[in-house]
């Protein structure tokens, strides 16, 4: 009978790190993992996303303008690209920009 548990692969993690008992779970958006046998994932820096799940190194790491996380590139990010509504389509702050009551700054 073979013993041996195969470890969760970089990018995954599960609650002993193994694939068994439990399963390995990829790493979520936002998070990343490039060891093996691990029992959680790292988050990304600075509001930065992945572009999916799973993802193994630091440098997949990205700012992503439109997912809601104002990454430190980034002058606004309000969770679309729209334009006209004070964030536009480069999260970058529109000049007609105008803050709503319950915010403060300037545009």
């Amino acid at each position: 009978e073979d013993k041996c548990v195969k470890m969760c692969e970089a990018g995954s993690f599960s609650t002993n790190g193994l694939e068994s008992p439990a399963e390995c779970s990829k790493c979520g958006q936002g998070a990343y993992q490039p060891k093996r046998g691990m029992l959680s994932c790292d988050s990304c820096p600075n509001g930065k996303n992945t572009h999916s799940p799973g993802a193994v190194y630091a440098n997949e790491c990205v700012s992503i303008c439109g997912d809601g996380r104002r990454a430190s590139d980034e002058g606004c990010d309000d969770a679309n690209t729209y334009p006209g509504d004070g964030c536009d389509h480069d999260c970058k702050i529109e000049a007609s920009a105008q803050c709503s009551p319950n915010n403060v700054g300037s545009a």
